[in-house]
């Protein structure tokens, strides 16, 4: 349950060339953005014949993205340009092409260093089955990483939950707050098993952890997003701690 699935690696994501534009990508090891951040997408992109041709980098979210008009998005991203140079332009459109809201970052210039970029993306049509798209016209290869969007949160905090989810928890009035649980906590061994002190700094710097379901989990709601949701409803935080019992017995200690 717990091997590298390489059919999986790119899971939600595709690369689409329109026009004469040819693009690639692939995950790399090669010039990590950070300690935390072991891999990130490679890209290579041939130069087009046209101005609107493109090289698009989609992401599907959950079945879907579900855009809604006048809601405002906050994306944040990294890039390492390397020897790229062109146009990137960020975007929300439906499954036929149709732009419901778009960012562009004008003409990147080549650099070794990683970069952050980021952006609010207004949406002025809706779709419940939208799709992100970053978008590059030029040439040269890049890295890409740790690409985040977010529609509006509880409480306007930053990495939180969903309003309408977290109203649903306010109105129970709950005098405490258990955080994580189950087989996340117990992890498949000590080394697996979550750490509270991995979840205070920047999301873009937690390395998130194993997770029993062969997805990881990014920890981008983390230990420091639990304890701010606990004050916005009131409520006391019980952390819930590994005492040292894996999913594994094997794995266990006395």
């Amino acid at each position: 349950n717990c091997g590298w699935d390489e059919s999986r690696a790119l899971v939600g994501w595709a690369l689409q060339n329109h026009g004469g534009a040819q693009g690639e990508m692939k995950l790399t090891e090669a010039h990590p953005r950070n300690a935390a951040s072991s891999r990130s997408l490679a890209m290579t992109v041939a130069p087009a014949e046209r101005p609107e041709d493109r090289v698009a980098l989609i992401n599907s979210g959950y079945w879907g993205i579900h855009v809604q008009a006048g809601t405002s998005y906050r994306l944040k991203f990294y890039l390492r340009p390397e020897c790229y140079r062109g146009q990137v332009t960020a975007s929300l459109e439906t499954a036929d092409g149709k732009v419901l809201a778009s960012h562009d970052f004008g003409t990147i210039e080549p650099a070794a260093s990683w970069r952050l970029f980021t952006a609010t993306l207004q949406a002025d049509g809706t779709d419940p089955k939208a799709r992100f798209v970053l978008s590059f016209r030029g040439q040269g290869a890049l890295q890409v990483d740790w690409v985040s969007l977010f529609p509006p949160t509880y409480k306007d905090r930053p990495n939180g939950l969903r309003p309408d989810l977290a109203e649903l928890l306010a109105a129970y009035k709950p005098s405490f707050v258990r955080y994580p649980g189950g087989c996340y906590v117990e992890g498949l061994s000590w080394e697996s098993a979550p750490d509270w002190r991995k979840m205070v700094c920047p999301p873009e710097e937690r390395p998130g952890m194993w997770g029993y379901w062969k997805y990881r989990s990014t920890d981008g709601f983390g230990y420091h997003e639990f304890l701010e949701f606990c004050e916005d409803l009131g409520a006391d935080a019980l952390y819930v701690a590994f005492a040292g019992m894996t999913v594994h017995p094997e794995n266990n200690w006395p």
